[in-house]
């Protein structure tokens, strides 16, 4: 069956930060993928989902950002189409941190000691390497996986970092994630990097978690989600547990920080990366 799809336009203008942070505000949204061009952002719902209430809650969160009156220039429906093959042409192979190369399926890097290559094909979900929230989760996460860790990811996306756990020396994984499309597309990386033995990945959200005894839990999500899961996260956490938060920018830092000091954790780094941060916080 050929499904129909809602294409929303969005007039953002070519500003690489500015379109980024607009995609991540629009994450917890029931998007299957975003494709840019000169006009602006592609937004892509299936027709059902569509809604005025939909589009309300997309005008107050692109508002946040931009001071543009009308942000969505087009509204049309569309029969779904390969529009992740132009999209996944665009991929490269990438250093995304001191150990760490990211790869397409189809665009492999040439292979170097003591290099760790994540093979990932992507479904038009962060965790490709090229958005710094990835990029800044894997840095940390060469600084504090833990050997023989038992890590959950929430938001898996393309399970990418529940992968790099695993060649980081992590003894096992669960990866979560509410959206379908990405939770076949962590069970697929999953298997391209050899590691199901290892980890497991779920359809659901952290309520679907029986168990309490994580040493490390990754939540590259947003930070509203981030706190409004943390007591959550906390409670699945062992005691001097470690959690990596990113997906929020630079003026949510106080807000965030506080957040966990609240929840009684110790900042142990903060990392950025043009406006994104990420940081590293243990359970007191």
């Amino acid at each position: 069956m050929n499904e129909i799809y809602i294409d929303i336009l969005l007039s953002i203008p070519p500003d690489e930060s500015l379109r980024e942070i607009i995609i991540a505000s629009l994450q917890h949204l029931p998007f299957t993928g975003f494709f840019e061009n000169s006009d602006g952002i592609h937004a892509y719902v299936v027709k059902e989902l569509w809604s005025d209430t939909m589009q309300k809650e997309i005008e107050s969160a692109i508002t946040q950002y931009t001071h543009e009156e009308y942000v969505i220039a087009s509204v049309r429906e569309i029969q779904n189409h390969n529009w992740n093959a132009e999209w996944e042409k665009t991929i490269q192979p990438i250093r995304a941190s001191e150990q760490i190369i990211i790869e397409p399926s189809w665009n492999k890097a040439s292979a170097n000691d003591g290099i760790i290559h994540l093979v990932i094909e992507p479904k038009m979900s962060f965790g490709t390497g090229h958005h710094e929230t990835t990029r800044l989760m894997l840095r940390l996460l060469e600084r504090h996986c833990i050997p023989h860790a038992h890590v959950l990811d929430i938001g898996t996306g393309t399970g990418i970092l529940s992968i790099a756990a695993i060649k980081l020396g992590a003894a096992s994984a669960i990866g979560i994630d509410t959206d379908e499309w990405s939770f076949k597309n962590a069970q697929d990386n999953v298997h391209l990097n050899n590691v199901e033995n290892f980890i497991e990945i779920k359809l659901g959200s952290i309520e679907i978690i029986e168990e309490a005894a994580f040493d490390l839990i990754l939540a590259n999500i947003t930070r509203t989600i981030i706190i409004s899961l943390l007591d959550k996260i906390t409670k699945q956490l062992k005691q001097k547990g470690i959690v990596l938060l990113s997906g929020f920018v630079g003026e949510d830092k106080e807000i965030v920080t506080n957040a966990l000091i609240e929840a009684r954790y110790e900042t142990l780094e903060t990392v950025r990366e043009n406006e994104w941060l990420a940081i590293a916080a243990k359970k007191l």
